[in-house]
Formats: structure tokens, sequence, C-alpha cells
């Protein structure tokens, strides 16, 4: 039990592999106690990476999921992670019923505020609408500066 509670408080630290890892149990464990189909898409290079950025591109992912599964009432969610063109991605989307955008604009909940409070942390910002499927999805984007020498990282 106490080491569920400190996976809890830092999953990053805790993961061999660090972000992938953590959001690829992320998915499964949404799969598995709510019986959506939640997967994780990341293309074979992704940016560089730091502890901090993990930290909240998990934590940001975590409030995106636990929002979908209590508003979308849709049937599957997808994690996506990208890196192109010195910005990296982290997107959360599902088929669901979708957000209302009026309810949107004055909407000021907690889960809300730490997702843009994440996305600001990072140097990014944090969009929020409906997609192609009719769903939603929530999307931190931000720049990272490319290392000389390294044209990407593989995390």
């Amino acid at each position: 039990m106490a080491r569920k509670i400190a996976h809890g408080l830092d999953p990053i630290a805790m993961e061999a592999g660090g972000l992938s890892v953590a959001l690829h149990r992320l998915a499964q464990m949404t799969g598995t106690l709510s019986g959506i189909d939640c997967r994780l898409r990341i293309p074979s290079e992704v940016g560089p990476l730091d502890s901090p950025a993990q930290i909240n591109l998990y934590r940001a992912a975590q409030e995106a999921v636990n929002n979908a599964l209590k508003y979308s009432h849709g049937q599957h969610i997808w994690i996506d992670l990208e890196f192109d063109a010195g910005v990296q991605r982290l997107s959360v989307s599902d088929d669901g019923v979708g957000i209302d955008q009026d309810k949107m604009a004055c909407a000021s909940g907690l889960g809300l505020r730490s997702l843009r409070h994440r996305a600001s942390l990072l140097g990014g910002s944090c969009m929020i609408g409906r997609n192609a499927s009719g769903g939603t999805t929530v999307a931190i984007s931000y720049p990272v500066p490319q290392s000389p020498g390294h044209a990407s990282d593989v995390t």
C-alpha cells in the first residue's frame, strides 16, 4: 500500500523508461478499471524530456483521461505523445459527446486550471476542443530547444 501511494506521488522516477512507460501503464490501467478502450500512441522518436517535463505531462494526461472517463460517455480514449519541428505535444482524445465550447469559455474548475498551469510551466499552451470524431481533445504543446548534435532523443 505504501508503495502504491509513493508511486502515485512520483510515477516517473519509479518507472524505468520514464514517461513512455508511465503513460503505457496509465492507458493499461484505464482500460482495465473502466472497460473503455484506452490506447497509447508514441512514434519511435520523441523530443528530449527532462524530469519536470515528464511529471507535468504525465499529470496532465492523468487529468485529461479522468475528465474523458467522467464526462465524455465515449468508448475510446487515445493518448498521443509526439515531437515535430521542435514542438513536443501530448494529447488525450476521446470519441464521446464532445465539449460544449460555450460552457468551456466560462469553466474554471481545478482540473482545467491545472492543465493550463502545467502547460505554462513548460512554456507552452493548452488547447481543449472538439475533434474530428465529435469527442474532445486536450492538447499540451511546448517548444523544445534542440541540443547541438542531437536531432532528437528517444525516451
